[in-house]
């Protein structure tokens, strides 16, 4: 078993100790016990398991996983990280199609689904400037002015008090619903995708819904010109990955004994029967119809994450959620971001190079297909007005 020798005093030497072992081994050892590590708020001791911080005297050598073991959260203190990061709940007025930008003749309508635990106020805010890219007047609205800016929200919890049985169909028909009565008046006006995470996979089974069942959705997938997927499980998270059914995340919250809905989740996880039928339909639709099909461009994560955050395990150690080999579809446009998982629908604002390769998809897709131009026209023989479309071709 690797030993620690403690050179200093007391709580101090011992967390920089630890510290600089996390950096160095992290994950290559099996008695390095990382799943609670925690070492930067002081704040937390009093909620670990007692040790004897400062009777270590100087010099002393301990065991790596005795060590380990003292400042590992108590059960009763990760159940209360669990249970507080899964008592917040969306509120009915916040679920649906929003629109957050309305110009006064829009020519194309733009879409953001955002992922998995997400919170609608603040999915789509850089944490640092807080800025949203999707409203701020110098980002997507500056970029194209005439574009109807829209986010679709759905309940995704899927631990705690307010989790929801909920599916990937689902949640694609209630969009495509919500496509349907809001475009009436345009159901012709191109759309463009953005999804995160899993809200790109829903953006994939609107289109193969909208495509096979086009009676029911009527223009919708005609009308669809791009996609764009920020950080998105196309081949699905593997099982090693803490975030998986089997990873020690999902086994945390499982073990602080609170209601889970495990739907969404085992949607993602890799060879899922539900997921690998949605890339596949999507795929195979979109090669058969070549010209006419939505281009596409994925942008996969280069940074590990914090994927403890999302159950409130800030302790948990760094690792990739979504890389190339998931993140990606052959073929189709792909480029890295130096972002970790939940950053990668995030922008710092009009300068952040992120911003601009992302924005440079979205015009790019938007510019390669016909935009329809549309006035509203008074006729002699009714006193209604009639929409009057002219069709015109932007060069790419």
């Amino acid at each position: 078993m690797p030993f620690l020798r403690l050179h200093g005093r007391g709580r101090s030497a011992l967390m920089r100790a630890l510290l600089a072992l996390h950096q160095c081994i992290s994950g290559q050892d099996a008695s390095f016990n990382k799943a609670t590590l925690r070492l930067y708020n002081v704040s937390i001791f009093p909620h670990l398991t007692t040790t004897p911080f400062c009777s270590i005297s100087r010099g002393q050598t301990l065991p790596i996983a005795k060590t380990m073991s003292a400042i590992q959260p108590t059960p009763a203190a990760t159940r209360k990280a669990i249970e507080g990061k899964g008592a917040w709940t969306i509120r009915s007025e916040q679920i649906g199609l929003k629109i957050l930008v309305q110009p006064d003749n829009p020519d194309v309508d733009i879409i953001a689904i955002h992922g998995m635990g997400a919170k609608p106020e603040n999915t789509w805010n850089d944490r640092e400037s807080k800025v949203n890219w999707l409203t701020h007047a110098t980002m997507l609205p500056a970029a194209l002015p005439q574009a109807r800016i829209m986010t679709y929200n759905y309940a995704s919890h899927w631990f705690g008090e307010h989790a929801i049985k909920q599916s990937l169909s689902g949640v694609s028909i209630k969009l495509l619903n919500s496509l349907v009565d809001g475009r009436g008046d345009c159901p012709n006006r191109p759309i463009l995708l953005i999804g995160h995470c899993f809200g790109g996979l829903v953006a994939q089974e609107v289109y193969n819904r909208a495509r096979m069942h086009h009676q029911d959705y009527p223009s919708i997938a005609d009308s669809i010109v791009g996609m764009i997927f920020l950080g998105t499980p196309h081949h699905g998270i593997p099982d090693n990955c803490s975030f998986g059914t089997q990873g020690q995340i999902y086994k945390a919250v499982m073990e602080a004994n609170v209601h889970v809905e495990c739907g969404l989740i085992e949607t993602i996880a890799q060879d899922n029967e539900i997921l690998v039928n949605t890339v596949h339909n999507f795929t195979r639709i979109v090669e058969l119809r070549r010209e006419d099909a939505p281009k596409l461009c994925c942008f996969y994560e280069q940074k590990a994450s914090r994927v403890g955050r999302l159950v409130g395990l800030d302790s948990h150690p760094l690792e990739f959620v979504v890389g190339q080999m998931s993140g990606t579809l052959d073929g189709h446009g792909k480029e890295p971001l130096p972002l970790d998982h939940f950053q990668m629908n995030k922008f710092q604002g009009s300068n952040d190079d992120n911003y601009r390769s992302v924005l440079r998809e979205i015009l790019k897709m938007i510019k390669s297909r016909k935009i329809p131009q549309y006035r509203e026209e008074s006729t002699v023989n009714s006193p209604k007005s009639r929409t009057v479309w002219k069709m015109r071709h932007r060069q790419s």
